[in-house]
């Protein structure tokens, strides 16, 4: 996607292998050991192997790294909302286990309540 969307903006469209570049890239990538959860590193290595990957392409390797990192801030902003959306459906979730119980509560109180009467009742 990304890389058709470079090469149809610089005016070429060739087919690209996908898979084959998910190779290159996931070798590139365990090859430097990246994989450490550090956000700068990470960002330092996407640009070491994209700047190899595309290197004699002649495409301009700012613009790569400027639609990664566009990618990687629309991710963070969804990854954002659905961690909203999931904290507000468990607010919801334990609201309504607080109403629940406390229904419960009073149901076994007035239960209580009708047997002790009922136990007068018959005194």
């Amino acid at each position: 996607c990304l890389l058709v969307s470079l090469h149809k903006q610089a005016g070429k469209v060739e087919e690209v292998d996908w898979e084959k570049e998910k190779k290159k890239v996931k070798a590139m990538i365990s090859a430097k050991g990246t994989d450490t959860g550090d956000n700068a590193d990470q960002n330092q290595d996407d640009e070491k192997v994209f700047h190899n990957l595309h290197m004699d392409s002649g495409e301009d390797e700012s613009l790569i790294l400027s639609e990664i990192q566009q990618f990687r801030r629309r991710q963070a902003q969804r990854d954002r909302m659905l961690e909203e959306e999931r904290r507000e459906k468990l607010q919801e979730r334990i609201k309504d286990s607080l109403k629940a119980a406390e229904q419960q509560a009073l149901k076994e109180e007035r239960e209580k309540k009708l047997k002790e009467q009922e136990e007068e009742e018959k005194k």
